[in-house]
């Protein structure tokens, strides 16, 4: 399938290559419900195998792509032994889902999930809005299986996109459950926008001293400020950018409100330790080990992680900071 979105390749039995613009117009038919692509992506998306049975690609471009699944399976725990699409998952479905307004002047969204599973009698259901990770529940189910969870969800303004999934103890999932609601206030809801600078050009170990990243810090506020006026600014630079700092910007950030926009941007070294894992170098980090006092990804992930503002952007300017695959052997020249 050839359209301007991009392109989109797929076998009788259901393997597909996309590009990545087509990705949103990729969905799944199954039991009478429509699914995202990421719902069976981990096991349908085989760019190795569509080619393959093209017959034109080269053997080493087959290998490549094979190789990319097996890693990008292996990092998912998916299990090779058992790919089987009709294997028994729980069951989540959101009820009431036709009666449900998708404009509403209410900032409150009251919604019922049934769930059904017979293998296990525990598990978790996870609520998403717009990527944000909601609420997490364990739920317990009687002995019948069936289990309703009640809840009403906090909407931010404008559109919500709503996914619900259901993990069971046995690891299985269940189909992932999706609802679009857009929160039109009868009173336009005030917006605050948040920058966080993290600039670091003097470092404890003056031997690696920058030129620039306190300066860029300082011009990336300045741009925003005339964008945003009422622009909330705070920055942490040289001296103030330790580990323990950055960590505490969590807590300064729980201050947020849901319809607020956070900006957070990084600029300074970055490193990587002898295991490959990569860190943001803070003032006083070790340079050899920068295990020891450096921000990894993670942290800066929880800086954001369950801030009430749902709007939030990462910048890094660092050094290393693509993705590295750990399992190629990669040597680093200064």
């Amino acid at each position: 399938m050839l359209g301007e979105f991009g392109n989109v390749m797929v076998t009788p039995d259901n393997y597909y290559m996309a590009s990545r613009s087509a990705l949103d117009g990729v969905s799944f038919y199954k039991d009478s419900s429509f699914y995202s692509f990421d719902q069976f992506d981990l096991y349908l998306n085989r760019p190795d195998i569509v080619l393959g049975r093209l017959g034109y690609a080269a053997p080493e471009l087959l290998n490549f792509y094979r190789n990319a699944y097996l890693k990008r399976f292996k990092k998912m725990n998916g299990n090779l032994a058992d790919t089987s699409l009709d294997k028994p998952v729980p069951s989540l479905k959101l009820m009431d889902k036709k009666s449900i307004a998708v404009v509403t002047q209410s900032g409150l969204q009251p919604l019922s999930f049934e769930i059904t599973d017979t293998a296990c009698a525990m598990g978790e259901l996870t609520i998403f809005i717009n990527g944000n990770r909601l609420k997490q529940s364990s739920i317990t189910l009687p002995a019948a299986g069936m289990f309703i969870y009640r809840d009403s969800l906090l909407l931010g303004q404008g559109l919500n996109n709503i996914e619900a999934v259901y993990k069971n103890c046995a690891a299985l999932e269940s189909r992932k459950e999706k609802l679009a609601l857009t929160y039109s206030p009868i009173k336009k809801i005030e917006t605050k926008v948040w920058f966080i600078g993290i600039g670091i050009s003097r470092y404890k170990d003056a031997s690696m001293n920058l030129k620039y990243p306190v300066k860029d810090i300082r011009d990336i506020a300045a741009d925003f400020k005339k964008k945003y006026p009422g622009l909330i600014i705070d920055t942490l630079l040289d001296g103030n950018a330790t580990r323990q700092q950055l960590l505490a910007l969590h807590d300064k950030l729980m201050k947020t409100g849901i319809n607020d926009k956070v900006i957070v941007s990084f600029s300074g070294h970055g490193l990587l330790s002898d295991s490959l894992n990569w860190y943001f170098a803070t003032h006083d980090i070790d340079f050899k080990k920068p295990e020891l006092n450096g921000l990894s990804y993670d942290m800066m992930e929880g800086i954001l992680s369950g801030i009430p503002a749902r709007r939030k952007l990462l910048l890094l300017d660092a050094c290393h900071s693509g993705e590295v695959d750990k399992e190629t052997d990669i040597t680093f020249e200064n």
